[in-house]
Parts: C-alpha cells; structure tokens; sequence
C-alpha cells in the first residue's frame, strides 16, 4: 500500500494512516505529518474527527469522521463522566477517549457537547462541531477563554489569559496588547462614534469633533472644535494625562511593609510619584484589617519626608477597617516637581505596639 492519503466528500469522512493500533468511535487528533491521525497525548494535540473503523496496527488505512461535518450527532468513548450540555475535548493520557472540558485554567481543543449524560469508559452522544480552542468550563457549561504561561503562537482577533501576570491578552494590530487598555479604547472609540460629527450650518453636512489615533490610541479634538463631552459616567483605570484631568496614585500595604520611627509613628513611602505640575486634591484610605495593638492608630498623607502635607483631616483611624480621607492642605498642593507621597500612622504609646493591620491609600489630583 502506497502512504499517500485518500479522502472523499461523503459526509465529511476521509482516510488517513494510523500511527499506532486505534479503536472505533476513539477521538483522532492530527499527526506527525497531513496522513497521520493518533490518539491526543498532549493539550496541544488537535482533534480531527472519530475513528469510525479500527486499526489492528501502525500505518493502517482508517476512515475518520470529520467533526463540524455531516449534520449529524456522534458517538464518542468517554474518560470521566460528564452531564448533558456540557463541553468535551479530547483526553490527554494517550487513551484516545474524550472527556468533559476541566474546571481548570488551561488551554482545550472542544469539538462537541454531550446529548446526554456520559458514564466513565463508556459511549456517549454528541453533537459535535469544528474544534475550537477554549479555557475552563464552569459547572452550568460556560466556557472561559484559554490560559497560557507565555503568549501563544499568534493569529489576529485570539484571546487568552497569561497566568503568568494574570492579564488578559488580545492579538491585534500585529501584537499582543493587555485587554485592560484594548477594551477602554473600544469602549471610548464606540462612545466617541456617535459624538465624532456634529451638524454645522448645513444640514446635510458633518464637521468632525474628535479623532483617534490609529497608531497610538490617543484621542484628540479635531482642527476647529471644541470640548469633547461624554454623558454619563466612564471610570478610567490609571491615568489620563492631559491638561484637566483627574490623575490617581495608589499604595496597598501592611504593618510589616512600613518603618518604625523608633517612636509613636511609622511610614511607607509610594512607588509611583505624582507627577510634576499636579495639584493634589485629596486622599482616600481603605483599610481591610485593622492596625491593632495599641488604643489608637491614627493616619496621614503628605511628602516623603514630612508627614501631613495632604491632609487637613488629620485624626483618620485606621484602627479597625474601614475608609476614611482628606482634602489636601492647601499650600503644599501643587508639586513643581515629580513627587513621591508617604503614608504616616501614629499609634499612641509606641509604633511597636501595632501588630497587624492592611491598607490601601489613594491620593487625587488634577493635571
């Protein structure tokens, strides 16, 4: 027998060569080359169709059903159980069986859904179709996006969670961008579609209010017109920088994060700076778990160096959980230079006395 491959239209069934000795109504995946089939062994192993005659050994010629061909349910041997309405893949242990789409992150290749409730070992109905690449499935049969340590090899338009830094990523414009930033560019692109023309003097005519850069993402007023407005509310995460904006730095940490001043207070200084010709506005605290041990904990924003520079309120506890805040004091709110805040929290005998505690500040301002 000649290895080359044979194939006809006749419900999507084509013969290809087994790579080792295979079983009817087992999964079949692609092979080391176009005319080889064999049973899944890896996540990575892409599911073709379904032995729909045996293999006594390696190199034997063997029919597979297409899967997403012929309009009709098939039957597939199953590695788990599974209930009715729920997503299957292939099994990974070399057993050429199928099994339900696991709750775990990670990357399968689904080809069907079960008609029925599937038993362990044994034949089950499908309805199948063209095997797509999916993440975990939640117990009513949703099915999240695929997870991968590093990106994946790319195509436009994929989809997935890097678990490595717990970003979702999309494939667009030639490279991976985190969803966080795609997703507010579409959103504000969408917004700004119906406020992109206003009419001028001339009903029929159009003149436009806004552009967005193509290359960069930045969204600008275009040649002669005026303020862009949005109705309603848009939350942005992170900065916007740009002349009369609201900026926001923020700081999660814990009592061990922060350094004793050898007397009633310590101090944790932020990562991020505020940045230079900013006015700050105020601040925000939210603590989760108390700064307990002593009778009081009391905090305060300002410069790193001083201690309430940013804070009119200056009897905030943060004893137990809970948000409090202040407006910014005045005469040290503007920053002429890029400037790092420091949090500050007084205990009332020693700073040593607090021995636990949680907490986020965020400090405002205008630029």
């Amino acid at each position: 027998m000649s290895n080359t491959r044979a194939m006809t239209s006749n419900g999507g069934r084509v013969a290809l060569f087994a790579a080792a000795a295979a079983s009817r109504f087992y999964v079949a995946c692609a092979g080391s080359d176009n005319s080889h089939v064999k049973y899944a062994a890896a996540a990575t192993d892409r599911p073709l169709g379904l032995f729909i005659d045996g293999a006594d050994a390696a190199e034997d010629l063997v029919a597979i059903l297409r899967f997403g061909k012929g309009g009709e349910t098939k039957v597939v041997k199953m590695s788990g159980a599974g209930t009715k309405g729920q997503y299957v893949c292939p099994a990974i242990d070399g057993s050429g069986k199928a099994r339900v789409v696991p709750a775990t992150a990670g990357a399968y290749w689904a080809f069907a859904r079960l008609e029925e409730d599937a038993v362990d070992g044994q034949e089950a109905v499908v309805a199948d179709f063209e095997p797509m690449l999916v993440g975990p499935q939640a117990a009513n049969g949703q099915l999240g996006i695929p997870a991968f340590a590093t990106d994946p090899t790319p195509v436009p338009g994929l989809m997935y969670n890097n678990t490595a830094d717990n970003s979702v990523k999309l494939y667009v414009n030639g490279a991976w961008r985190v969803l966080q930033f795609v997703a507010a560019m579409l959103l504000l692109t969408a917004l700004l579609a119906a406020l992109a023309y206003a009419p001028s003097a001339a009903a029929a005519d159009k003149t436009p209010m806004v552009q967005v850069s193509a290359t960069t993402g930045q969204i600008a007023a275009a040649a002669g017109a005026d303020n862009v407005k949005i109705p309603g509310s848009l939350e942005v995460v992170g900065n916007i920088t740009g002349a009369g904006f609201i900026g926001r730095v923020s700081k999660a940490f814990t009592r061990a994060d922060m350094t004793d001043n050898t007397n009633t207070t310590g101090y944790i200084d932020f990562a991020t700076q505020i940045p230079a010709g900013a006015l700050v506005l105020g601040w925000k605290a939210v603590t989760t778990t108390g700064f307990t041990g002593d009778t009081t904990a009391t905090i305060k924003v300002g410069i790193s160096g001083g201690v309430g520079d940013y804070s009119t309120v200056t009897s905030g506890s943060v004893l137990g959980a809970g948000t409090v805040g202040s407006a910014s004091v005045l005469a040290t709110s503007f920053c002429a230079a890029a400037t790092t805040a420091r949090v500050t929290i007084t205990g009332a005998a020693d700073f040593t006395s607090i021995a636990a505690g949680s907490c986020t500040v965020t400090v405002f301002y205008a630029y």
